[in-house]
């Protein structure tokens, strides 16, 4: 199988009409999505026979936007996990077709995390075929009572207390009960 790779331009470039000619050309049956900092307009969703699916690094409606397991964690959540869901027009908000839920142990590090997140992203996309084409890719919406946003991590300051430990360190995140770093475990 053959897999266009194609970078969508801000809907206001100029190179907008001439990306959505190339996509059109490419007949897609869906989007697949991740990690992407745009949102995607309706004009191009309209395009793939099956609309766009997403993986996401957390368990929707919470943390929806960016850094979904470094949000978890500075919170003090005690699992996060991966949600595959349907692509709409608004960020990481369409219905939920599958979730996969990672426990956080004391133990565990960032980059543990992010691996164990990882591996079920992949299962769940390795599902998305069988979804499709049993018709069982629609999902459930979410609730968006429960529903929460946080953008990328862009300030730098360090605090210390006994619960919450913030570092200068861009591969260092917040920690309560999760350290970053791989050979340190959590206090």
């Amino acid at each position: 199988m053959r897999v266009k790779f194609l970078i969508q331009p801000p809907k206001t470039s100029l190179k907008y009409k001439n990306f959505l000619k190339q996509v059109k050309k490419l007949r897609p049956d869906f989007f697949l999505i991740n990690s992407y900092s745009m949102l995607l307009k309706k004009d191009l969703l309209k395009i793939p026979k099956n609309g766009g699916f997403n993986i996401h690094a957390g368990l929707l409606p919470k943390y929806r936007g960016c850094n979904p397991i470094e949000w978890a964690i500075i919170n003090g959540e005690k699992k996060v996990g991966v949600t595959l869901h349907r692509v709409d027009t608004k960020i990481d908000a369409g219905n939920i077709i599958k979730q996969k839920k990672i426990l956080i142990k004391k133990v565990d590090t960032w980059k543990a995390i992010t691996r164990q997140a990882k591996k079920a992203g992949e299962k769940l996309l390795s599902n998305l075929k069988k979804y499709i084409i049993n018709n069982n890719y629609n999902g459930q919406p979410q609730n968006n009572r429960q529903s929460s946003y946080f953008k990328r991590r862009v300030t730098r300051r360090v605090t210390t207390s006994s619960t919450r430990r913030v570092t200068t360190s861009s591969t260092r995140i917040v920690t309560r009960r999760v350290t970053t770093s791989s050979t340190r475990r959590a206090t």
